[in-house]
């Protein structure tokens, strides 16, 4: 017969068993690997995220003998150098620790177990956040939203960047913007930079910075968003202008936001006057003028901005 006793502990120890018990739950990795699958480049780069510790041996056939503590127990498995070290296999391994610990910061329970998740997901995360700070399940899951579609791996910063459409580094060339570039073109083919000295990596294929064609569709592409900003720049105000409309006594409630309005408008089209050479007074101007000339522009390298092609 088996007998079983009960043993009473203090209030208090009863607590902190029961939050051990949690921390466990939402700490605790996924499911070991099934052995009888092969060990990928992106599951070594997954474990490399959210092991406790992993340790490697090369073989002189390039085979490479991996070992890592998950779960307070060591998993062992080979694979060949060749099938470790790619782009894709970095990226995806990433995206897998990521998802995972966005999974455990989802179901935690505790204030305790959620901030030590989150630490593990900023040092995760720190190469492509650079200086900003993120608290909260919904703030991660909005960040990931905005950055997921330009991550990528980086030889040149050796961890995830975040690949830059050309405007971005056309705008900060023309407008003479901070721009520090760590590399001229690794060995991917990429230009490596940064906005600032917190700034997250950058890339963007160094073909699409030098000559004259990639240099011309820069200053197109910074020049059409310059003018979707003081397309929206200009609804807003007369948007405020009918609200003012309404009533006298609302015009004086809306002054602050005229003048900041007005900034914006000032500020698109000081913008639009660097990139064209051109000076329009109104916003309706520009408007015109780039509806009826924006199929016929060219760069031109002796002035320095975009002209008007003539037949």
């Amino acid at each position: 017969m088996q007998v079983f006793r009960t043993i009473n502990l203090p209030a208090k120890y009863g607590r902190a068993l029961f939050w051990l018990g949690v921390l466990v739950l939402n700490l605790g990795a996924t499911a070991p690997m099934d052995p009888k699958k092969p060990f990928t480049g992106s599951d070594y780069w997954f474990y490399s995220h959210v092991a406790d510790q992993v340790e490697t041996t090369e073989a002189a056939d390039g085979t490479v003998a991996v070992k890592y503590l998950y779960q307070n127990k060591w998993h062992a498995y080979t694979i060949h150098k060749d099938e470790i070290d790619t782009p894709l296999n970095r990226k995806n391994g990433f995206l897998r620790a990521f998802h995972y610990y966005m999974d455990r910061l989802k179901q935690a329970r505790h204030p305790v177990v959620g901030d030590r998740i989150e630490q593990r997901l900023a040092k995760l995360t720190a190469g492509v956040r650079g200086g900003k700070q993120i608290e909260g399940y919904r703030h991660w899951k909005a960040w990931f939203s905005w950055t997921k579609g330009l991550l990528i791996y980086a030889d040149c910063f050796q961890g995830m960047a975040l690949e830059a459409p050309p405007e971005l580094y056309w705008a900060r060339i023309i407008f003479k913007e901070p721009l520090i570039v760590t590399k001229e073109r690794d060995k991917d083919g990429y230009l490596c930079f940064r906005l600032g000295p917190v700034s997250p990596g950058f890339v963007i294929k160094a073909d699409k910075t030098r000559g004259h064609r990639a240099k011309t569709d820069g200053f197109k592409q910074v020049l059409k968003n310059s003018m979707w900003g003081l397309t929206m720049a200009h609804q807003d105000r007369e948007n405020l202008e009918r609200l003012a409309g309404l009533d006298p006594e609302m015009r004086a409630s809306l002054q602050g936001s005229f003048a900041e309005n007005e900034q914006q408008q000032k500020m698109r089209m000081h913008n639009l006057n660097v990139l064209t050479g051109l000076e329009f007074q109104t916003a309706e101007e520009w408007l015109d003028w780039y509806k009826a000339n924006k199929d016929r522009l060219e760069l031109s390298e002796a002035k320095g901005h975009l002209v008007v092609k003539h037949d």
